[in-house]
């Protein structure tokens, strides 16, 4: 699962919806982390290279999701919690930020 953030444009995306075994925010290269915050709506994260992400933005930005793929959020975000990767209410998770790749 891939959130793609453009904060000059403000757009969030996601890319492979259904992959649940890699998690992480693409940004455009050098992008201002204070930004990407800005516009996926979550606060800044004290952790270096990461930003929040709002678990309920997950299922919107997937779309209509079956069933099976809640059973799937719901898998991931456990491990997440054991990690130690979501905030104490349970509504932001921790994702690494990583450049997107450039066009070639």
């Amino acid at each position: 699962m891939i959130i793609c953030c453009e904060p000059e444009s403000g757009s969030v995306t996601m890319r492979e919806p259904d992959v649940f075994t890699g998690f992480h925010v693409e940004t455009p290269e050098g992008a201002d982390l204070a930004a990407v915050s800005a516009v996926l709506g979550t606060p800044p994260c004290d952790q270096p290279d990461h930003v929040w992400v709002r678990v309920a933005h997950l299922a919107e930005l997937a779309g209509e999701p079956a069933p099976e793929w809640h059973e799937s959020l719901a898998g991931m975000l456990g491990y997440a919690q054991s990690k130690g990767w979501m905030n104490d209410d349970g509504d932001l998770i921790m994702a690494h930020v990583e450049s997107a790749p450039s066009a070639a």
